[in-house]
């Protein structure tokens, strides 16, 4: 109707439009928050009633993705280089590049840690 009346921009037509239009969005987005409620309910219930497999696929089909395995890092395929390298990445990526710098950073925390430990004692005692 909105359409062979020219798709007018006012009056009641385009209200009864935008009053639809409104609904039907707001319909679609109810329906898909009370699938997600469905979906955890079903998830609860096989959860409380002990059904393994029932719970587990449902949680797969809600939880798991597409897996991708890395086969190669750095030109390696062996996984305990790998993990190694992972292991030397993240402790590198941890730690203070300078000992000035760890020094400072340790010297800020004792700082900002101090009060607060003063405070407690006081309001213990």
């Amino acid at each position: 109707m909105w359409k062979t009346a020219g798709r007018p921009r006012c009056g009641p037509i385009f209200d009864r439009y935008r009053r639809d239009k409104a609904a039907y969005r707001h319909g679609i987005r109810s329906k898909q928050r009370s699938e997600k409620e469905i979906y955890t309910n079903d998830l609860h219930e096989a959860l409380i009633q002990k059904q393994g497999k029932t719970f587990w696929r449902c949680w797969k089909s809600k939880f798991d993705s597409c897996r991708r395995q890395v086969g190669i890092v750095d030109g390696s395929t062996d996984e305990q280089a790998i993990a190694e390298q992972f292991a030397h990445h993240f402790a590198k990526a941890c730690s203070s590049n300078t000992v000035l710098g760890a020094t400072r950073l340790e010297a800020r925390y004792k700082q900002i840690r101090l009060p607060r430990s003063r405070y407690r004692r006081s309001f213990l005692l």
